[in-house]
Protein backbone atom coordinates (compact mmCIF):
# COMPACT_ATOMS: atom_id res chain seq x y z
CA UNK A 1 0.00 0.00 0.00
CA UNK A 2 2.83 2.38 0.91
CA UNK A 3 4.67 1.50 -2.29
CA UNK A 4 1.55 2.27 -4.36
CA UNK A 5 1.18 5.72 -2.68
CA UNK A 6 4.81 6.58 -3.46
CA UNK A 7 4.27 5.74 -7.12
CA UNK A 8 1.13 7.88 -7.22
CA UNK A 9 2.99 10.82 -5.63
CA UNK A 10 5.79 10.46 -8.17
CA UNK A 11 3.27 10.56 -11.04
CA UNK A 12 1.77 13.79 -9.67
CA UNK A 13 5.21 15.37 -9.51
CA UNK A 14 5.96 14.41 -13.13
CA UNK A 15 2.66 15.85 -14.30
CA UNK A 16 3.34 19.06 -12.37
CA UNK A 17 6.76 19.45 -13.99
CA UNK A 18 5.25 18.91 -17.45
CA UNK A 19 2.52 21.46 -16.75
CA UNK A 20 5.03 24.07 -15.56
CA UNK A 21 7.24 23.45 -18.60
CA UNK A 22 4.31 23.89 -20.99
CA UNK A 23 3.29 27.11 -19.28
CA UNK A 24 6.82 28.45 -19.51
CA UNK A 25 7.04 27.60 -23.22
CA UNK A 26 3.68 29.24 -23.83
CA UNK A 27 4.79 32.40 -22.05
CA UNK A 28 8.00 32.46 -24.09
CA UNK A 29 5.97 32.08 -27.31
CA UNK A 30 3.77 35.04 -26.42
CA UNK A 31 6.75 37.18 -25.47
CA UNK A 32 8.47 36.49 -28.78
CA UNK A 33 5.54 36.95 -31.14
CA UNK A 34 3.40 39.49 -29.34
CA UNK A 35 6.05 41.72 -27.80
CA UNK A 36 9.35 41.18 -29.54
CA UNK A 37 8.49 40.82 -33.25
CA UNK A 38 11.58 42.68 -34.44
CA UNK A 39 13.51 42.48 -37.70
CA UNK A 40 16.06 40.21 -36.03
CA UNK A 41 13.37 37.74 -34.99
CA UNK A 42 11.67 38.04 -38.33
CA UNK A 43 14.64 36.66 -40.22
CA UNK A 44 13.85 33.32 -38.67
CA UNK A 45 10.59 33.19 -40.57
CA UNK A 46 11.39 35.12 -43.79
CA UNK A 47 14.16 34.31 -46.20
CA UNK A 48 12.64 35.40 -49.51
CA UNK A 49 13.74 38.99 -50.40
CA UNK A 50 10.35 40.33 -51.50
CA UNK A 51 7.62 42.59 -50.23
CA UNK A 52 4.39 41.17 -48.89
CA UNK A 53 1.22 43.04 -48.05
CA UNK A 54 -0.70 41.16 -45.39
CA UNK A 55 -4.21 42.43 -44.68
CA UNK A 56 -5.45 42.37 -41.11
CA UNK A 57 -8.81 40.75 -40.48
CA UNK A 58 -10.57 44.04 -39.69
CA UNK A 59 -9.52 45.30 -43.18
CA UNK A 60 -8.81 48.75 -41.77
CA UNK A 61 -5.04 48.61 -41.68
CA UNK A 62 -2.31 46.80 -43.54
CA UNK A 63 0.94 45.47 -42.17
CA UNK A 64 3.71 45.81 -44.66
CA UNK A 65 6.73 43.58 -44.37
CA UNK A 66 9.70 44.43 -46.50
CA UNK A 67 12.91 42.53 -46.86
CA UNK A 68 15.94 44.77 -47.09
CA UNK A 69 19.27 43.23 -48.10
CA UNK A 70 21.44 46.29 -47.47
CA UNK A 71 22.66 44.88 -44.16
CA UNK A 72 24.11 41.47 -43.67
CA UNK A 73 21.34 38.91 -43.95
CA UNK A 74 17.68 39.52 -44.74
CA UNK A 75 15.40 41.38 -42.42
CA UNK A 76 11.84 42.58 -42.34
CA UNK A 77 10.67 45.99 -41.33
CA UNK A 78 7.28 45.90 -39.67
CA UNK A 79 5.03 48.93 -40.00
CA UNK A 80 2.20 47.94 -37.69
CA UNK A 81 1.36 48.45 -34.06
CA UNK A 82 1.96 45.76 -31.45
CA UNK A 83 -1.77 45.52 -30.97
CA UNK A 84 -2.01 44.14 -34.52
CA UNK A 85 0.67 41.50 -33.97
CA UNK A 86 -1.77 38.73 -33.13
CA UNK A 87 -3.78 39.53 -36.26
CA UNK A 88 -0.63 39.52 -38.36
CA UNK A 89 0.40 36.17 -36.91
CA UNK A 90 -2.76 34.64 -38.32
CA UNK A 91 -1.91 36.03 -41.74
CA UNK A 92 1.60 34.59 -41.56
CA UNK A 93 0.11 31.15 -41.95
CA UNK A 94 -0.67 32.12 -45.55
CA UNK A 95 2.93 33.10 -46.27
CA UNK A 96 3.76 29.83 -47.99
CA UNK A 97 1.05 30.54 -50.53
CA UNK A 98 2.51 33.98 -51.26
CA UNK A 99 6.01 32.53 -51.60
CA UNK A 100 4.79 29.94 -54.12
CA UNK A 101 3.66 32.87 -56.33
CA UNK A 102 6.57 35.30 -55.91
CA UNK A 103 5.52 37.59 -58.79
CA UNK A 104 1.80 37.48 -57.94
CA UNK A 105 1.06 37.08 -61.66
CA UNK A 106 -2.65 37.11 -62.41
CA UNK A 107 -4.21 34.27 -64.35
CA UNK A 108 -6.08 36.46 -66.87
CA UNK A 109 -4.09 36.76 -70.10
CA UNK A 110 -4.89 39.57 -72.52
CA UNK A 111 -3.71 40.63 -75.95
CA UNK A 112 -3.37 43.76 -78.10
CA UNK A 113 -3.39 43.37 -81.89
CA UNK A 114 -1.62 46.38 -83.40
CA UNK A 115 -1.55 47.05 -87.12
CA UNK A 116 -1.76 49.87 -89.66
CA UNK A 117 -5.07 50.26 -91.46
CA UNK A 118 -5.60 47.71 -94.26
CA UNK A 119 -2.93 45.54 -92.63
CA UNK A 120 -5.13 42.50 -92.00
CA UNK A 121 -5.90 43.15 -88.36
CA UNK A 122 -9.66 42.66 -88.84
CA UNK A 123 -8.99 39.17 -90.16
CA UNK A 124 -6.62 38.31 -87.30
CA UNK A 125 -9.04 39.84 -84.81
CA UNK A 126 -11.82 37.71 -86.26
CA UNK A 127 -9.73 34.60 -85.63
CA UNK A 128 -9.38 35.45 -81.94
CA UNK A 129 -13.02 36.52 -81.75
CA UNK A 130 -14.06 33.02 -82.87
CA UNK A 131 -12.60 31.55 -79.67
CA UNK A 132 -15.20 30.84 -76.95
CA UNK A 133 -12.67 32.01 -74.36
CA UNK A 134 -12.17 35.55 -75.72
CA UNK A 135 -13.89 38.87 -75.07
CA UNK A 136 -13.07 40.84 -78.22
CA UNK A 137 -13.08 44.62 -78.72
CA UNK A 138 -12.90 46.00 -82.26
CA UNK A 139 -11.25 49.43 -82.45
CA UNK A 140 -12.33 50.89 -79.09
CA UNK A 141 -9.92 53.81 -79.54
CA UNK A 142 -11.88 54.89 -82.62
CA UNK A 143 -14.83 55.39 -80.27
CA UNK A 144 -12.61 57.28 -77.84
CA UNK A 145 -11.53 59.66 -80.60
CA UNK A 146 -14.84 60.24 -82.35
CA UNK A 147 -17.49 59.85 -79.64
CA UNK A 148 -15.85 60.46 -76.28
CA UNK A 149 -13.31 63.17 -77.04
CA UNK A 150 -15.09 64.44 -80.17
CA UNK A 151 -11.78 64.95 -81.96
CA UNK A 152 -11.32 66.01 -85.56
CA UNK A 153 -10.43 62.74 -87.31
CA UNK A 154 -8.42 64.37 -90.11
CA UNK A 155 -6.33 66.40 -87.67
CA UNK A 156 -5.86 63.33 -85.50
CA UNK A 157 -4.55 61.27 -88.44
CA UNK A 158 -2.12 64.08 -89.23
CA UNK A 159 -0.75 63.88 -85.69
CA UNK A 160 -2.80 66.34 -83.66
CA UNK A 161 -3.96 64.35 -80.63
CA UNK A 162 -6.69 65.78 -78.37
CA UNK A 163 -5.87 66.72 -74.81
CA UNK A 164 -5.80 63.79 -72.36
CA UNK A 165 -5.99 61.30 -75.22
CA UNK A 166 -3.15 59.15 -73.92
CA UNK A 167 -4.54 58.98 -70.38
CA UNK A 168 -8.07 58.27 -71.61
CA UNK A 169 -6.99 55.58 -74.06
CA UNK A 170 -4.81 53.71 -71.58
CA UNK A 171 -7.58 53.97 -68.98
CA UNK A 172 -10.14 52.46 -71.36
CA UNK A 173 -7.86 49.58 -72.34
CA UNK A 174 -7.02 48.91 -68.70
CA UNK A 175 -10.74 48.74 -67.81
CA UNK A 176 -11.36 46.26 -70.61
CA UNK A 177 -8.38 44.14 -69.61
CA UNK A 178 -9.30 44.20 -65.92
CA UNK A 179 -13.08 43.73 -66.41
CA UNK A 180 -13.57 46.75 -64.17
CA UNK A 181 -15.62 49.52 -65.78
CA UNK A 182 -16.20 51.57 -62.63
CA UNK A 183 -13.91 54.36 -63.87
CA UNK A 184 -15.55 54.60 -67.30
CA UNK A 185 -17.87 57.58 -67.71
CA UNK A 186 -21.55 57.26 -68.59
CA UNK A 187 -20.79 58.92 -71.92
CA UNK A 188 -18.19 56.26 -72.72
CA UNK A 189 -20.44 53.36 -71.69
CA UNK A 190 -23.19 54.68 -73.96
CA UNK A 191 -20.73 55.29 -76.81
CA UNK A 192 -19.40 51.72 -76.69
CA UNK A 193 -22.93 50.35 -76.44
CA UNK A 194 -24.03 52.24 -79.57
CA UNK A 195 -20.79 51.77 -81.50
CA UNK A 196 -21.09 50.49 -85.06
CA UNK A 197 -18.21 48.14 -84.18
CA UNK A 198 -20.16 46.28 -81.50
CA UNK A 199 -21.45 43.83 -84.10
CA UNK A 200 -17.83 42.90 -84.87
CA UNK A 201 -17.60 41.15 -81.49
CA UNK A 202 -19.27 37.83 -80.84
CA UNK A 203 -19.00 38.35 -77.08
CA UNK A 204 -20.78 41.72 -77.30
CA UNK A 205 -23.66 40.32 -79.34
CA UNK A 206 -24.38 37.20 -77.29
CA UNK A 207 -24.44 35.89 -73.75
CA UNK A 208 -25.12 38.32 -70.92
CA UNK A 209 -25.11 41.32 -73.26
CA UNK A 210 -27.60 39.85 -75.73
CA UNK A 211 -29.69 37.13 -73.99
CA UNK A 212 -32.68 37.52 -76.32
CA UNK A 213 -32.03 40.91 -77.80
CA UNK A 214 -28.98 43.10 -77.33
CA UNK A 215 -29.13 45.24 -74.19
CA UNK A 216 -27.60 48.67 -73.61
CA UNK A 217 -24.26 48.39 -71.87
CA UNK A 218 -24.07 49.01 -68.15
CA UNK A 219 -21.02 48.72 -65.93
CA UNK A 220 -22.38 45.67 -64.13
CA UNK A 221 -23.38 43.93 -67.37
CA UNK A 222 -19.98 44.55 -68.93
CA UNK A 223 -18.20 43.31 -65.83
CA UNK A 224 -20.31 40.17 -65.74
CA UNK A 225 -19.83 39.51 -69.45
CA UNK A 226 -16.09 40.20 -69.34
CA UNK A 227 -15.52 37.89 -66.36
CA UNK A 228 -17.33 35.08 -68.18
CA UNK A 229 -14.36 34.92 -70.61
CA UNK A 230 -10.76 33.99 -69.85
CA UNK A 231 -9.14 36.62 -72.04
CA UNK A 232 -9.65 40.06 -73.54
CA UNK A 233 -8.35 40.86 -77.04
CA UNK A 234 -8.29 44.43 -78.35
CA UNK A 235 -7.60 45.43 -81.96
CA UNK A 236 -6.00 48.85 -82.44
CA UNK A 237 -4.73 50.64 -85.53
CA UNK A 238 -1.21 52.04 -85.25
CA UNK A 239 -2.44 55.56 -85.98
CA UNK A 240 -4.65 55.44 -82.89
CA UNK A 241 -1.99 54.42 -80.39
CA UNK A 242 -1.02 57.47 -78.31
CA UNK A 243 1.93 59.15 -80.04
CA UNK A 244 1.88 56.13 -82.40
CA UNK A 245 4.43 54.31 -80.22
CA UNK A 246 3.97 51.25 -78.04
CA UNK A 247 5.96 52.90 -75.23
CA UNK A 248 2.79 54.84 -74.46
CA UNK A 249 1.16 51.54 -73.43
CA UNK A 250 3.84 50.69 -70.86
CA UNK A 251 1.48 50.96 -67.90
CA UNK A 252 -0.68 48.13 -69.27
CA UNK A 253 2.25 45.72 -69.27
CA UNK A 254 3.12 46.41 -65.65
CA UNK A 255 -0.23 45.40 -64.18
CA UNK A 256 0.94 41.83 -63.60
CA UNK A 257 -0.91 41.73 -60.29
CA UNK A 258 -4.17 42.09 -62.25
CA UNK A 259 -3.50 40.61 -65.70
CA UNK A 260 -0.78 39.63 -68.15
CA UNK A 261 -0.73 41.61 -71.42
CA UNK A 262 1.03 40.80 -74.69
CA UNK A 263 1.19 42.54 -78.05
CA UNK A 264 1.16 41.28 -81.63
CA UNK A 265 2.36 43.72 -84.27
CA UNK A 266 0.85 42.67 -87.60
CA UNK A 267 2.27 44.12 -90.77
CA UNK A 268 1.69 43.68 -94.47
CA UNK A 269 3.79 44.25 -97.57
CA UNK A 270 3.73 48.07 -97.77
CA UNK A 271 3.00 47.93 -101.50
CA UNK A 272 -0.12 45.84 -100.82
CA UNK A 273 -0.98 47.96 -97.81
CA UNK A 274 -0.84 51.28 -99.67
CA UNK A 275 -2.50 49.86 -102.78
CA UNK A 276 -5.41 48.62 -100.65
CA UNK A 277 -5.69 52.06 -99.06
CA UNK A 278 -5.83 53.66 -102.49
CA UNK A 279 -7.98 51.19 -104.43
CA UNK A 280 -10.22 49.45 -101.89
CA UNK A 281 -10.75 51.87 -99.03
CA UNK A 282 -10.13 55.04 -101.09
CA UNK A 283 -8.07 56.54 -98.29
CA UNK A 284 -5.50 57.91 -100.77
CA UNK A 285 -6.45 60.25 -103.59
CA UNK A 286 -3.09 61.87 -104.30
CA UNK A 287 -1.00 60.90 -107.31
CA UNK A 288 2.12 58.81 -106.61
CA UNK A 289 4.06 61.70 -108.18
CA UNK A 290 2.73 64.14 -105.60
CA UNK A 291 4.85 64.95 -102.55
CA UNK A 292 1.73 64.49 -100.42
CA UNK A 293 1.64 60.83 -101.45
CA UNK A 294 5.24 60.25 -100.38
CA UNK A 295 4.53 62.03 -97.10
CA UNK A 296 1.51 59.80 -96.49
CA UNK A 297 3.56 56.66 -97.22
CA UNK A 298 6.25 57.79 -94.81
CA UNK A 299 3.63 58.41 -92.12
CA UNK A 300 2.42 54.81 -92.53
CA UNK A 301 5.79 53.03 -92.54
CA UNK A 302 7.81 55.11 -90.09
CA UNK A 303 5.88 54.25 -86.88
CA UNK A 304 5.96 50.56 -87.78
CA UNK A 305 9.70 50.38 -88.19
CA UNK A 306 10.21 52.38 -84.98
CA UNK A 307 7.97 50.01 -83.03
CA UNK A 308 9.63 46.93 -84.50
CA UNK A 309 13.08 48.19 -83.56
CA UNK A 310 11.82 48.99 -80.09
CA UNK A 311 10.36 45.50 -79.77
CA UNK A 312 13.55 43.83 -80.98
CA UNK A 313 15.47 45.42 -78.09
CA UNK A 314 12.68 45.56 -75.52
CA UNK A 315 12.75 47.02 -72.02
CA UNK A 316 12.04 44.54 -69.21
CA UNK A 317 8.30 45.25 -69.21
CA UNK A 318 7.97 44.18 -72.87
CA UNK A 319 10.37 41.24 -72.88
CA UNK A 320 8.72 38.03 -74.19
CA UNK A 321 5.48 39.98 -74.70
CA UNK A 322 6.02 41.30 -78.22
CA UNK A 323 5.73 39.50 -81.53
CA UNK A 324 5.88 40.62 -85.17
CA UNK A 325 3.77 38.76 -87.73
CA UNK A 326 3.59 39.26 -91.48
CA UNK A 327 0.09 39.22 -92.89
CA UNK A 328 1.28 37.13 -95.86
CA UNK A 329 2.38 34.33 -93.52
CA UNK A 330 -0.99 34.47 -91.81
CA UNK A 331 -2.87 34.37 -95.13
CA UNK A 332 -0.83 31.59 -96.72
CA UNK A 333 -0.51 29.37 -93.64
CA UNK A 334 -3.43 30.45 -91.51
CA UNK A 335 -3.91 27.46 -89.19
CA UNK A 336 -0.26 27.04 -88.21
CA UNK A 337 0.34 30.77 -87.83
CA UNK A 338 -2.81 31.21 -85.74
CA UNK A 339 -1.86 28.30 -83.49
CA UNK A 340 1.56 29.84 -82.96
CA UNK A 341 -0.05 33.15 -82.02
CA UNK A 342 -2.45 31.46 -79.59
CA UNK A 343 0.51 29.76 -77.91
CA UNK A 344 2.35 33.09 -77.72
CA UNK A 345 -0.68 34.73 -76.10
CA UNK A 346 -1.15 31.81 -73.69
CA UNK A 347 -4.65 31.04 -75.00
CA UNK A 348 -6.20 27.61 -75.39
CA UNK A 349 -6.90 26.53 -78.95
CA UNK A 350 -10.46 25.70 -79.90
CA UNK A 351 -12.12 23.73 -82.68
CA UNK A 352 -14.37 26.74 -83.31
CA UNK A 353 -11.29 28.70 -84.40
CA UNK A 354 -10.42 26.11 -87.02
CA UNK A 355 -14.01 26.13 -88.25
CA UNK A 356 -13.96 29.92 -88.56
CA UNK A 357 -10.69 29.83 -90.50
CA UNK A 358 -12.00 27.16 -92.87
CA UNK A 359 -15.14 29.20 -93.51
CA UNK A 360 -13.29 32.48 -94.13
CA UNK A 361 -10.36 31.18 -96.17
CA UNK A 362 -12.13 31.96 -99.42
CA UNK A 363 -14.64 34.60 -100.41
CA UNK A 364 -18.18 33.37 -100.00
CA UNK A 365 -19.88 35.58 -102.61
CA UNK A 366 -19.48 38.37 -105.14
CA UNK A 367 -20.76 40.77 -102.50
CA UNK A 368 -17.88 39.97 -100.13
CA UNK A 369 -15.45 40.34 -103.02
CA UNK A 370 -16.55 43.96 -103.42
CA UNK A 371 -16.51 44.66 -99.67
CA UNK A 372 -13.12 46.09 -98.61
CA UNK A 373 -13.93 45.25 -94.98
CA UNK A 374 -14.94 41.64 -95.60
CA UNK A 375 -13.31 39.02 -93.36
CA UNK A 376 -13.34 36.42 -96.16
CA UNK A 377 -9.92 35.93 -97.71
CA UNK A 378 -8.51 34.33 -100.83
CA UNK A 379 -4.84 34.31 -99.91
CA UNK A 380 -3.32 34.32 -103.40
CA UNK A 381 -5.68 37.03 -104.64
CA UNK A 382 -5.15 39.30 -101.63
CA UNK A 383 -1.37 38.96 -101.55
CA UNK A 384 -0.74 39.59 -105.24
CA UNK A 385 -3.39 42.18 -106.02
CA UNK A 386 -0.94 45.05 -105.56
CA UNK A 387 0.86 44.01 -108.77
CA UNK A 388 -1.94 45.80 -110.61
CA UNK A 389 -0.52 49.12 -109.36
CA UNK A 390 1.47 51.39 -111.62
CA UNK A 391 5.24 51.18 -111.65
CA UNK A 392 5.60 54.68 -110.26
CA UNK A 393 3.31 53.75 -107.37
CA UNK A 394 5.36 50.65 -106.58
CA UNK A 395 8.72 52.41 -106.86
CA UNK A 396 7.63 55.29 -104.64
CA UNK A 397 6.48 52.92 -101.90
CA UNK A 398 9.66 50.85 -102.15
CA UNK A 399 11.88 53.93 -101.97
CA UNK A 400 10.05 55.29 -98.92
CA UNK A 401 9.61 52.00 -97.04
CA UNK A 402 12.77 50.22 -98.20
CA UNK A 403 14.23 49.70 -94.72
CA UNK A 404 11.01 48.17 -93.47
CA UNK A 405 10.77 45.85 -96.48
CA UNK A 406 14.34 44.66 -95.93
CA UNK A 407 13.70 44.09 -92.24
CA UNK A 408 10.61 41.96 -92.86
CA UNK A 409 11.98 40.07 -95.85
CA UNK A 410 9.98 41.57 -98.74
CA UNK A 411 11.64 41.29 -102.14
CA UNK A 412 11.86 44.41 -104.28
CA UNK A 413 9.80 44.39 -107.45
CA UNK A 414 11.32 43.75 -110.85
CA UNK A 415 9.70 43.99 -114.28
CA UNK A 416 11.31 40.71 -115.24
CA UNK A 417 10.37 38.88 -112.07
CA UNK A 418 6.73 37.83 -112.27
CA UNK A 419 6.93 35.08 -109.68
CA UNK A 420 7.94 34.66 -106.09
CA UNK A 421 6.84 38.15 -105.10
CA UNK A 422 6.38 37.24 -101.45
CA UNK A 423 9.52 35.68 -100.03
CA UNK A 424 10.85 34.91 -96.59
CA UNK A 425 14.36 35.85 -95.64
CA UNK A 426 15.66 32.75 -93.88
CA UNK A 427 18.21 34.76 -91.93
CA UNK A 428 15.55 36.92 -90.26
CA UNK A 429 14.35 35.91 -86.82
CA UNK A 430 11.00 37.44 -86.10
CA UNK A 431 10.51 38.43 -82.46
Amino acid sequence: MKFRSQNLLMSYRVLFVIAVSCAALGLLYVMIFDNFLTPQWSTIFYTNPRMYHLNTSNKKRTAVFQINAKEKGDYIKEQSSRAEASQIRNNLRNLSTLQSQPNSVATRKNLIILSPGRGGSSFLGGIFDSSPYVMYWFEPLHTVITEILKADVIKFIEGEEPKNYSQTSVGVINSMFDCDFSNISDLAITAFSNSMFRKRSRAQTSGYLCPDKCLPFTRSLLRKACNSYNHTVIKILTDRVPNKVIESLEELFKRIDRYDAKLILLFRDPRALLYSMAESARWITDSPLDSKFRKFVHRVCNPIIQNIRFGLSPPPWLKNRFKVVRYEDLALNTINTAQELFRFAGFDWSESVEQWIAKHSRRSSKTSARDPYSLYRNASFVINKWKNASEVFIRTVEDTCGDLMDMLGYKKWSKHDKSDIVTVNKDIRYP
